[in-house]
């Protein structure tokens, strides 16, 4: 996945997020706190996925 497919996958999560909480009528400081923690998370486990994958691709290749 290129930097443009996670950045769109990323924005497109947050997107539908904010757009609920304007459902609730989230007032503009509750939507900003809950952007910034989404766009940490999705840091966190998208580095955390490619780290796994790394080391997957690592043993099958230190198996063959």
């Amino acid at each position: 996945m290129n930097e443009t497919e996670k950045s769109s996958l990323k924005n497109e999560t947050i997107d539908k997020c904010l757009s609920h909480l304007d459902m609730l009528n989230t007032d503009v400081k509750t939507k900003q706190i809950v952007y910034m923690y989404m766009a940490e998370l999705y840091q966190r486990a998208f580095d955390e996925g490619m780290r796994q994958g790394k080391l997957v691709s690592e043993q099958e290749a230190n198996n063959q």
